[in-house]
């Protein structure tokens, strides 16, 4: 339960384990971004109170030089109570209850996400349209000092 030192420790770990040989040397192996030829939907339906709209498209993982970028994106998109889609889509528009967007999960392949709860009553295809609108002008736009 951590009682240990390593003055102890060292001659039991050498004993013990010392005439085990090391291992191959790790090799890193490419791990590519997949793409799909074209964009690809799906609904799944279940017995929920809620729709949820979600897009999702493979990135660079944590280790690549983007990754930071694409946190803050995602941030500015959707990770904050003041950010893009919440502003658009929950304060002013009203068409979904939540919206969050996160960037990450892998050390070389990650997910890039953006979701929204659609409000009771609102078609999901305004939701996606619109959030492919927020998206479009982001990209082309970049973010504003808001």
């Amino acid at each position: 339960a951590g009682d240990v030192d390593v003055a102890t420790a060292k001659p039991l770990v050498e004993k013990y384990f010392g005439a085990i040989k090391a291992g191959p040397k790790s090799v890193k192996r490419p791990a590519p971004v997949p793409t799909l030829a074209a964009p690809k939907a799906e609904t799944i339906k279940d017995r929920v109170a809620a729709v949820m709209v979600s897009r999702n498209w493979a990135i660079p993982g944590g280790n690549a030089p983007d990754a930071a970028a694409l946190d803050v994106a995602a941030t500015v998109l959707g990770g904050l109570a003041s950010s893009r889609l919440d502003n658009v889509l929950v304060k002013q528009e009203k068409l979904a209850v939540n919206v969050s967007a996160y960037a990450g999960g892998g050390a070389e392949v990650s997910n890039f996400g953006i979701r929204a709860i659609v409000k009771p009553g609102v078609d999901p295809k305004l939701v996606e349209a619109r959030i492919d609108a927020i998206l479009a002008d982001f990209l082309k736009n970049g973010p504003t000092q808001d």
